[in-house]
């Protein structure tokens, strides 16, 4: 097993790497039930040193249906987040949200695009056209198993019809539009100082125009990481300089900033993305990421709609720094 470096040579696995083969473990078990668990077509290769650690957040499934890919087929519409108190948040319909470490589960009532989380504990939803949250009223009450209507509570317009957005720290957000002949527009909202210091401001601020479709954005606010597809460029606001960040084996379809460096997922890999090298450590189909407010990489894999937390994440830098 191999990962690809910055200049397209291949970066060999040392044996520090505990390169592991997850298989289809044949136990009964449903969606959250803690029982032996399955991770059919997923290679997982970890550090030793740094310790880095797996932990199941969700543990997967067996049941047939969902080993049979009914996730896998919804995965244009599947959406992923961990809220500031470590719970993922799982929608596969745009409307239905699901929090299975809660057990619970509701509807909005307007079709969104994402969501994404806040560090005040608050959770926005972009819909078409705006940018909102849960409004502070009764919910619809839901009959039998139906899940309870939230009511949609839209505060601001987005920078354009359908733009896709993006978490990038837990104080900023990105939103692209996609132009007519194909490229994209990169925006960022977060907190700004008014002139006197005292307040703070909210407003779409351009931060990228390309004649190419943007995939994936994480950033900082004055560092934006911006996926063109396979190559990922970093922009730094204060000097207005773009740099090559790295070019993945495949298209980026995530990108998400931590402490601990830039991680990213392709169609079936989730990896590390370093100033030297880029290091994919888990191989599964379609992988979802978030990032936690415990300094934790979530990974949903789709074909069992497990949930696994990746903490000790320095071991990473660690390795790209040697």
């Amino acid at each position: 097993m191999s990962s690809k470096i910055t200049d397209g040579r291949p970066f060999r696995l040392p044996s520090r790497l505990l390169l592991g083969l997850l298989m289809t473990l044949l136990a009964g078990t449903s969606w959250g039930e803690s029982r032996p668990w399955a991770l059919p077509d997923t290679r997982i290769a970890l550090p030793m040193k740094g310790e880095v650690k797996l932990e199941w957040v969700i543990p997967p499934s067996t049941d047939p249906e969902v080993i049979a890919g009914k996730y896998l087929r919804m995965i244009d519409d599947l959406r992923f987040m961990v809220d500031t108190g470590g719970h993922p948040w799982i929608t596969t319909d745009r409307r239905r949200v699901l929090i299975p470490t809660r057990q619970r589960a509701f509807d909005l009532s307007e079709s969104f695009q994402n969501m994404v989380a806040l560090d005040n504990g608050g959770v926005l939803f972009a819909t078409l056209r705006h940018l909102g949250t849960i409004a502070f009223s009764e919910p619809t009450a839901g009959g039998g198993a139906t899940p309870a209507v939230l009511p949609f509570q839209p505060f601001t317009p987005l920078p354009g019809l359908g733009a896709r957005l993006y978490q990038g720290n837990f104080r900023t957000l990105y939103a692209v539009t996609d132009e007519p002949g194909g490229g994209s527009v990169v925006y960022r909202i977060g907190p700004e100082p008014t002139r006197r210091g005292t307040e703070e401001v909210q407003r779409w601020v351009k931060v990228l125009a390309t004649d190419r479709p943007v995939t994936a954005v994480a950033g900082t606010g004055k560092i934006t990481w911006v996926a063109l597809g396979r190559t990922v460029f970093m922009h730094d606001a204060d000097t207005g300089r773009w740099l090559t960040q790295a070019v993945a084996p495949a298209e980026v379809r995530q990108l998400v900033r931590m402490v601990d460096g830039l991680f990213c997922t392709t169609k079936d890999q989730v990896g590390y993305l370093g100033d030297n090298r880029q290091i994919f450590f888990l191989q599964t189909p379609s992988p979802l990421i978030a990032e936690g407010l415990d300094n934790r990489l979530y990974v949903l894999f789709p074909n069992t709609m497990g949930v696994a937390a990746l903490e000790n994440l320095s071991a990473f830098r660690d390795l790209d720094a040697r």
